[in-house]
């Protein structure tokens, strides 16, 4: 039973308890040890991986002088957010900004967040596996990059900001991003852009469910047992189902109540970062899903596909219905394709990975 401020969230049986922490963290198994047998093995593994991150978490403070006696109790989440922040931070001042490359991320220009060693983040991200929709996710990424975000921008280090969200295992953070103020582009709403360039712009829809209906669709698998990738046969099996925007939405609801306070106050203080706005041509882009409702197709790119059916991510009171961010009104982002056949051509090499970035020289 977890209990915060007088109020307890329903007790879980042995059996949901145990699956809801197989999919938070996996196996917890030391390595070289054999996987748990049963439950109280699982426990066992996981009470001495919790004691083993402590102990490397209260050796980070020692070494960053951050532990001192004035603290009480044992702060260690905020202490790996100041940390990991500060890792990227230097990461982009100290590194990126001071080795050759093929590609645009400058340290400056484009600074890099390697959502890495994020909690909850570590093995999708390494592996290519899905990144599971708790709230804790959604609290840990955000908090850690609107902690990145102040240090860069408090040392001259980033300028006003916009964000890209490189990996299809990020997608369905958008959304999230977009209600705590952020402009954020990904692969999903890149096509938004896209199709303002076409007769037919786009506005994609959330899938919701309600009683089960409708059905959730199936996992298209693909059977390589030939060998060949001639001989690959794809089928759908209905005892596989995909992942829905419903569904998941019960995830993130398990443990709202946990994070709520925090969320709340990382959403007024996002209003402290520089932002730039999104262009296409003249256009001022819209984002969030306030923007999505009113708007024509492709005139905000918040993309409704990839959110949770869920009506807030935080269920912020009015004092946070009217947050005023620092949108800055001379610096933005072009998100249009350049005139011009040698500007078209770099947009196409770009797009088509042939050059990643590049800036032609005056005059050439």
């Amino acid at each position: 039973m977890c209990v915060v401020e007088g109020k307890s969230s329903p007790s879980l049986t042995e059996e949901e308890e145990f699956r809801f922490l197989a999919v938070l963290i996996g196996n917890p198994s030391l390595k070289g040890s054999p996987p748990p047998s049963s439950y109280q093995e699982f426990k066992l593994e996981l009470a001495l991986r919790i004691q083993d991150t402590f102990m490397s978490l209260l050796t980070v403070g020692k070494l960053s002088g951050k532990l001192s006696p004035e603290i009480l109790g044992l702060p260690l989440g905020n202490m790996y957010v100041d940390f990991f922040a500060n890792f990227n931070a230097k990461l982009n001042k100290n590194v990126l900004g001071n080795v050759s490359r093929s590609h645009a991320i400058d340290g400056s220009k484009f600074p890099l967040f390697d959502c890495r060693f994020v909690p909850g983040f570590g093995l999708p991200v390494s592996q290519g596996l899905t990144v599971w929709t708790v709230c804790q996710n959604y609290f840990w990424v955000g908090t850690i990059l609107l902690r990145f975000s102040e240090i860069m921008q408090k040392q001259g280090w980033m300028g006003v900001a916009t964000y890209h969200l490189e990996c299809t295992e990020l997608f369905s953070f958008t959304p999230f991003f977009h209600e705590m103020g952020l402009p954020v582009v990904d692969g999903v709403n890149s096509l938004i852009l896209a199709s303002r360039s076409t007769d037919a712009p786009m506005r994609f829809v959330n899938f919701k469910q309600k009683n089960g209906q409708p059905p959730i669709p199936s996992a298209l698998v693909a059977d390589i047992s030939s060998e060949s990738v001639f001989g690959v046969a794809y089928y759908r099996d209905d005892s596989l189902a995909l992942r829905t925007p419903t569904k998941d939405s019960s995830l993130y609801k398990i443990c709202f109540f946990l994070c709520r306070q925090l969320l709340e106050t990382d959403k007024m203080r996002w209003t402290n970062i520089r932002l730039a706005q999104p262009l296409f041509e003249d256009f001022k882009l819209k984002w969030g899903l306030e923007s999505y409702v009113l708007p024509k197709p492709s005139d905000s790119i918040y993309p409704a596909s990839s959110a949770l059916d869920i009506p807030q991510y935080v269920e912020h009171g009015s004092h946070l219905l009217d947050t005023d961010y620092d949108v800055s009104e001379e610096n933005f982002v072009q998100y249009a394709p350049r005139n011009g056949e040698e500007r078209a051509e770099d947009d196409f090499e770009s797009f088509f990975g042939g050059n990643l970035y590049r800036d032609r020289k005056v005059g050439s």
